[in-house]
Order: structure tokens, then sequence, then C-alpha cells
């Protein structure tokens, strides 16, 4: 008798006078186990707000890709503009560039076949059409949309206003210029926003 209760007295002995019993871990660990689960709840809820912020973020501003210009038409019908911006356009490298007094001209040697589609046309807004009673590039626009879908058009306009932009681009206007002191420069910004273009090395 003596000897079982000197065993039992010397197990509380070994454990500090205070032996652990199922009850005691309860108490101890479970607040500290059920606090680290809300806390991983909250890291996982944060992770996600983040991930989702980002791909919305991505939505919102695609990357755009440029592609390369090889062909380009002027429909000008004014020559010496056109003249002007055929020699602009020489400081690019491997880029063939083709006249057009109308739009009509262009036109008829796409839809006959005469000539490849472009890579991009550069067409002035006010040009002379026979597709109605106005004088603008509008008509010709829309119908090089339909017979050249993948091809660029970039509008060249002498007036600056903002009905005039969106209807060229409800019509399937790529980009606009608007001529004046700036216009060659605004061009060379325009034209390396959509496309990937290389100068002569002088």
């Amino acid at each position: 008798m003596k000897s079982k209760q000197y065993h039992n007295h010397c197990n509380q002995c070994k454990d500090g006078g205070n032996a652990l019993t199922e009850n005691d871990f309860s108490q101890d660990f479970w607040p500290q186990i059920n606090f680290l689960f809300k806390l991983v709840k909250i890291i996982i809820f944060v992770f996600t707000k983040i991930s989702s912020q980002s791909t919305k973020e991505l939505k919102l501003y695609p990357v755009m890709k440029t592609k390369n210009l090889k062909t380009v038409f002027i429909v000008e019908d004014n020559a010496i503009e056109r003249s002007m911006l055929k020699d602009h356009l020489a400081k690019y490298s491997n880029l063939k560039v083709k006249e057009y007094s109308s739009g009509v001209a262009c036109l008829n040697e796409l839809i006959v076949g005469t000539v490849d589609e472009p890579d991009l046309i550069l067409m002035d807004y006010f040009l002379d059409s026979s597709f109605g009673p106005s004088k603008d590039g509008l008509e010709s626009l829309t119908k090089l949309k339909e017979i050249c879908p993948g091809t660029d058009v970039i509008m060249l306009t002498s007036v600056d206003n903002k009905r005039i932009v969106e209807l060229a681009r409800q019509k399937g206007a790529l980009d606009y210029v608007v001529k004046g002191v700036t216009a060659y420069t605004d061009l060379d910004s325009v034209l390396h926003k959509h496309f990937s273009l290389q100068e002569v090395k002088a």
C-alpha cells in the first residue's frame, strides 16, 4: 500500500506536481487552435480580394499589342499634302507607300485586285467622294472596311472635332490625326502606338 502511494507521489513530482489531464489540454490549447484557424481564414480572404482586384485591373488596362507595318496607302485629294506625307513616311525603313487622289481610285484597285490589301490607309476626312453629296472620307472609310476589314485606317482631319472623331471610330477608323503644326509629330506618335516601326539610320 505504501509502495503504491509512493509510486503515485513520484509521478506527480515528475509532472511538476500538476498532472496534465484531457480537460486541461482542451482548456489550454483549443483557444489557440481556434485563433489560428480564424487567422488563416482572414489571410485567405485578403489574398482572394487582392487577386480579384488585380484581375479587374488587367481587364481594364489590357496590354496593347503592336503589329508590323509594311504597306501604306495615302488617300488625299490635295497633291501637295499627299506628296509631303509620302516624303515624311520615307524615314521608315522597308515601308511601301502608294498614293491615291480619291477614295474611288483606291477602292477600284482593291475591288479589281490590281493591288494587295495594305496594312494601313491614311485617309483625309474631307475627301471628294462619289458615294454621297457630302465631301468627306466617311463613305470611303465605310466601303474600305467592308472590302478590307483587316486593313487599319487612320483619318486625317483639319478640324479637331469630337463628333467627327467619334463618327470615324464608329465607322471603323483605328485612330485620327489633326492636320496642323504638330501633325507629323502626332502622326509618328499614333503610328508607334499601333505598329512596330524602324526609322532609317542616317
